[in-house]
């Protein structure tokens, strides 16, 4: 996957994933890894993350800040505001290109 198209998936994924869990959900291979590093929440395969977020209790708003990254590692700050509160996320996304899996870790930023 080339540099814009990495970009545009992680634009694609922030833009949809409040809303539409199916198209947010496309940059992800069925055997992808969703890590939680503050809580310890860890979630393997797609269509769990998917169940997960469909059932999530709060409302949730997404808006992108910077996205940066080359190669296999890119990160995208994000201000996720849940029931109105707000947060700020990094979240990671590290490819690993011969397997093609997209490991996935969100962080809250200090």
């Amino acid at each position: 996957m080339d540099e814009a198209s990495v970009r545009a998936a992680l634009e694609c994924y922030w833009l949809y994933a409040p809303r539409d869990q199916e198209i947010a959900h496309a940059m992800y291979h069925d055997d992808a890894v969703l890590e939680f590093p503050q809580s310890e929440e860890r979630f393997e395969g797609k269509a769990n993350f998917i169940a997960w977020r469909s059932i999530y209790p709060a409302a949730v708003e997404c808006k992108i800040g910077r996205i940066r990254g080359q190669g296999s590692f890119w990160v995208a700050e994000v201000r996720i505001r849940y029931n109105l509160l707000r947060r700020r996320l990094a979240s990671t996304a590290m490819a690993r290109p011969l397997a093609g899996r997209v490991p996935v870790r969100l962080s809250p930023l200090i």
